[in-house]
């Protein structure tokens, strides 16, 4: 009984240092990776290795999953998914531009295996205007995923005095392992449906775990392109009004005149009230859409509840002596008698106002 006790630390460490030094067991104990918490990288060793997420100080990393393995010129490549936190897609972009500059890192991007969706960067995504105010709105930046390619399987190569394909075991996946063009070639292909990018990598991390497996990675099957790329800009209700200026012409056509893409959309603010602006954006290989809400204030509502009073009042005269901040188009909406300042003049204006004097 001793020394079955005994034992047991010693079972453990065992098992903790397995854990440590095999590559693959680190996707069966990853956190759920999906498009906007996980990077997919590329990095270059001399030989075998593990990575722990320390090795990627460049990002907050949870977990690291082995995505794709392959040797190329003497080195080893392994496709990582690092798991980190969730970001929009203008941030994950930043830290993967950030991961560049670790010396493993061979490329770096979002994880294209997850289920990416294509995504407008607007300039602003709310607008609060004044009867009579305009404003800009614009794509900063566009992010355009999705139906590039599909996953087909998985290209794995073998040492083939070890590795038999008609005894593999398949680890309970629906497929068929067919020889490759060169010898030591493999495809691992779904008998029944294609794999998603969570199936492929699940499978990649099977198949490198086998007896006799040198790589293996996603095989993808690239699919054509689409649609030429254009804009609809559109705005709801009658608080405001839209109108479209600038742009790029990026076909041209003599019924249509062409199509054009990254134009500026100027928002008037006719009457109190909201409305939405909406840019829907289609491209060669996704479609993606965007909106920008606005409110339209009357003249000197400087808190935006809808009335103009003594409140808004109070507000201004505690504005003109310093004691509050005020966002330029709100100060300019706030001048109730137009003479180009925001101050107890307009305070006095709007307390005669709601008085009905």
């Amino acid at each position: 009984m001793k020394l079955r006790k005994a034992f047991i630390p010693i079972l453990l460490a065992f098992l903790v240092l397995a854990q440590a030094v095999c590559p693959v067991c680190a996707a069966a104990t990853a956190e759920e990776w999906n498009a906007y918490n996980s990077l997919l990288v590329t990095v270059s060793v001399g030989s075998d290795r593990s990575f722990a997420t320390g090795d990627f100080p460049e990002v907050t990393c949870k977990a690291v999953t082995v995505a794709g393995k392959k040797t190329e010129g003497g080195k080893i490549l392994y496709d990582l998914i690092l798991t980190t936190e969730e970001a929009t897609a203008a941030e994950l972009e930043e830290a993967a531009e950030a991961l560049g500059k670790n010396a493993l890192v061979v490329s770096a991007g979002r994880n294209e295996l997850a289920d990416l969706q294509s995504e407008i960067l607007l300039n602003r995504d709310s607008l609060t205007l004044y009867i009579g105010q305009s404003a800009e709105v614009f794509a900063e930046k566009l992010f355009f995923y999705n139906a590039s390619f599909e996953c087909s399987g998985v290209a794995i190569t073998v040492d083939t005095k070890v590795f038999d394909p008609e005894k593999a075991d398949k680890g309970g996946f629906d497929v068929d392992i067919r020889a490759g063009d060169t010898d030591g070639e493999y495809l691992v292909v779904p008998n029944s449906k294609s794999f998603d990018g969570r199936k492929s990598v699940e499978a990649v991390n099977h198949f490198l775990g086998l007896k006799g497996v040198k790589g293996a990675e996603v095989s993808r099957t690239y699919l054509p392109a689409g649609e030429i790329p254009g804009e609809e800009w559109s705005i709801s209700g009658d608080a405001a009004t839209m109108t479209l200026s600038g742009g790029e012409r990026i076909m041209e056509d003599v019924f249509s005149g062409g199509v054009l893409v990254g134009q500026t959309a100027t928002v008037k603010a006719v009457k109190k009230g909201k409305a939405t602006l909406t840019l829907y954006r289609s491209n060669t290989d996704a479609s993606a859409t965007a909106i920008c809400s606005v409110e339209v204030r009357e003249k000197g509502d400087f808190n935006g509840d809808g009335s103009v009073d003594n409140l808004d009042a109070a507000n201004i005269l505690k504005y003109d002596a310093g004691l509050v901040e005020m966002k330029q188009n709100i100060a300019d909406g706030c001048d109730f008698n137009g003479d180009g300042a925001t101050d107890n003049l307009d305070a006095t204006l709007i307390l005669r106002h709601d008085a009905g004097l």
